[in-house]
């Protein structure tokens, strides 16, 4: 199996990405694009809900898993508990011999078969699970080096018909960009990319725009090809 890298662009415009790698503004990700597979996650149209994450995690349709949003009904109470991000089997469980590097996959959960580093909630927009990596101090040795993101204490002070408040929560995705983008990986990171990761996944800052759509690329040492189907708690 080929080192494969796996990087998302979630709740994201394609249209705008196009542009602007087709204006030369984005060089970086034109030249993953141009050796990548790459395929758009959409909304199941029976449910709209947060799905497509899930679906890319679990490697499962909606309707396979019984899962279709972060928030159920109970028809006995009709209250709307929020159950947060679904239980699988992430399809980067890939056994004993595989290296992985999960870094903010959004609406997963930490699960025992990975074999390598998972992070959830570092900075991701509502990671629907509590805070925490595997090892248990990955995500603190990170927040140390490259920092908290400020965007989460930002996010959900205002709405999207708040001028001032978007203004304040974009500089704060920016700014937690910039800082992904400065940081060097923690020790562990490191010697782990190093010493033969098998699959890496990583996903930048996220925003909140009314769609919910997102893309994800991979690139490998040798060509891959595209497949027509492919809470917030304290660090630990």
């Amino acid at each position: 199996m080929p080192r494969v890298v796996a990087i998302g662009l979630d709740s994201v415009d394609i249209g705008l990405v196009e542009r602007l790698i087709g204006e030369g503004q984005l060089p970086n990700l034109a030249a993953l694009r141009a050796r990548a597979a790459r395929a758009t996650l959409r909304i199941p149209t029976e449910y709209r809900s947060e799905a497509p994450w899930t679906e890319f995690g679990a490697g499962r349709s909606s309707e396979s898993k019984r899962y279709w949003s972060t928030v159920i009904f109970d028809p006995e109470t009709y209250g709307c508990p929020t159950i947060g991000a679904a239980a699988f089997v992430p399809f980067y469980a890939l056994g004993a011999e595989k290296t992985v590097i999960a870094l903010d996959i959004p609406h997963v959960r930490p699960h025992a078969d990975v074999r390598g580093l998972q992070v959830i909630g570092w900075s991701v927009h509502d990671p629907e699970f509590p805070r925490c990596s595997v090892p248990s101090g990955l995500l603190r040795d990170i927040e140390t080096t490259a920092g908290q993101q400020r965007a989460t204490a930002v996010e959900y002070s205002g709405s999207w018909n708040q001028p001032l408040y978007i203004a304040r929560y974009a500089e704060a995705v920016v700014d937690g960009a910039r800082r992904r983008g400065a940081a060097r990986l923690s020790g562990s990171c490191s010697n782990a990319a190093r010493t033969g990761t098998s699959c890496s996944m990583v996903f930048p800052t996220r925003t909140r725009p009314a769609t919910r759509c997102g893309m994800a690329w991979m690139t490998a040492r040798r060509s891959v090809r595209p497949q027509r189907r492919p809470s917030r708690g304290r660090a630990c």
